[in-house]
């Protein structure tokens, strides 16, 4: 679980991706599931991992699929007013403080969470916002 939420973050924050064949079971998956998708975009990733970033009503998605087709992780792009109430809360107290640069909403193995990506002129940091408010940050680089 830590290893694929590092990885999301990862792909998130560096948008870092690697040439590999894209499974035909995961493309046959993604066609059904995301029928409506427009400007698909695949890439393989590390461990057997194929991420697609997508369009479907004009939001902007990025799909995980395994080799077998398994849909691993959904993340969408959003506003804080689209996250849950104690999310936003936390969102937009996180805003108060540094300037918000991305806020993704992600859907993993039946949880909710946010990453909220903010910048000061001393360090870019990423957290972790659960549904409740809780937040928890994962990252910082210092300039």
């Amino acid at each position: 679980m830590k290893k694929m939420f590092v990885l999301l973050a990862a792909v998130m924050i560096t948008g870092a991706a690697f040439a590999n064949p894209i499974s035909e079971k995961a493309k046959a998956t993604f066609a059904r599931e995301f029928k409506d998708a427009e400007y698909t975009e695949w890439k393989g990733i590390n461990n057997g991992l194929y991420v697609v970033t997508f369009k479907i009503n004009n939001e902007s998605l990025t799909a995980w699929f395994t080799e077998e087709g398994k849909i691993e992780a959904l993340q969408r792009n959003i506003t804080a007013d689209k996250a849950t109430l104690l999310a936003s809360r936390a969102i937009i107290a996180l805003s108060s403080q540094a300037t918000v640069t991305a806020l993704v909403e992600v859907t993993q193995n039946g949880d909710l969470y946010y990453l909220v990506k903010t910048e000061d002129d001393k360090a870019i940091t990423t957290y972790k916002v659960y549904t409740d408010g809780e937040t928890q940050k994962i990252d910082k680089k210092k300039f």
